[in-house]
């Protein structure tokens, strides 16, 4: 009898363990994965390919960064690989010739193609002769959110496989002229 006691208590004790820390992980999961979506495009609304400066919040000076514009950009979107539903929003510039490679420039967590932190890489490789698409993954920016979380990239993946498809099918790119 004492050791179905002792068995039954250990049970319980082993169940709330597990439920506990069951329950902690996701309350660190809710914490940590959720995006504020409109954060990034709000913050930095008035920067395009065409026109963007830096915007230092700590008082340090903005710099001319008019060298690195890329006027000849269009708004583009396409599907999520293998997810109709996930619309990715990007914004396409072509290179200085048209057999140019391609660049697909992704953000990072809570980021946006809005972000300088994003347009300057870009811009960099325009200048250096490559065509860019720069792409807000799913729950960023102007892209579709579906459960307002960032999946470390096990779901994001596939939003740069559809800004690959989108290269090879609307662009025409082979596979090895786009880079990532």
């Amino acid at each position: 009898m004492r050791r179905r006691i002792v068995a039954m208590f250990a049970a319980i004790v082993f169940i709330l363990g597990v439920s506990g820390c069951a329950l902690a992980s996701n309350a660190v999961y809710d914490e940590l994965s959720g995006i504020d979506a409109s954060w990034c495009p709000w913050r930095f609304a008035a920067d395009t390919p065409a026109s963007f400066t830096t915007d230092h919040v700590d008082g340090s000076p903005r710099l001319d960064l008019s060298a690195y514009s890329m006027p000849g950009y269009q708004s583009v979107s396409f599907a999520s690989r293998g997810q109709a539903a996930i619309m990715i929003s990007g914004w396409w510039v072509p290179g200085a010739t048209a057999a140019a490679p391609a660049v697909v420039v992704a953000h990072g967590f809570g980021r946006c193609k809005h972000d300088p932190e994003v347009l300057l890489p870009a811009a960099m490789l325009h200048r250096a002769g490559f065509s860019v698409l720069l792409i807000d993954m799913r729950n960023h920016g102007d892209s579709t959110v579906d459960d307002g979380r960032f999946a470390l990239g096990n779901k994001e993946y596939r939003d740069v496989l559809g800004a690959c498809d989108w290269l090879r099918t609307v662009q025409g790119l082979a596979a090895d002229r786009i880079g990532l």
